[in-house]
């Protein structure tokens, strides 16, 4: 299962970034580029480049419903509906 994730600025499209899982562990490809594996930093949190990931669970347990997208100039929190 993948995650596409597209950053707009002022209504343009800027930039694409695709998040998966496989059997490696995770990987993300920005704007079609190859895939590269994601650190893990601690827990759910990881890391590739600057770029950070947090997966969330609700009161720390079941399945994920809250994916945070950090750049550090753009943030974004999915939240599973």
């Amino acid at each position: 299962m993948a995650l596409v994730i597209a950053n707009n600025v002022c209504g343009t499209p800027s930039a694409a970034t695709q998040v998966a899982g496989g059997t490696e562990g995770l990987t993300i490809a920005i704007n079609g580029a190859a895939a590269q594996p994601i650190l893990r930093v601690e827990g759910l949190t990881f890391r590739q480049g600057g770029v950070l990931l947090i997966l969330r669970r609700p009161n720390g347990g079941g399945p994920v419903t809250e994916l945070r997208y950090d750049t550090g100039t753009a943030r974004s929190i999915l939240a599973r509906s």
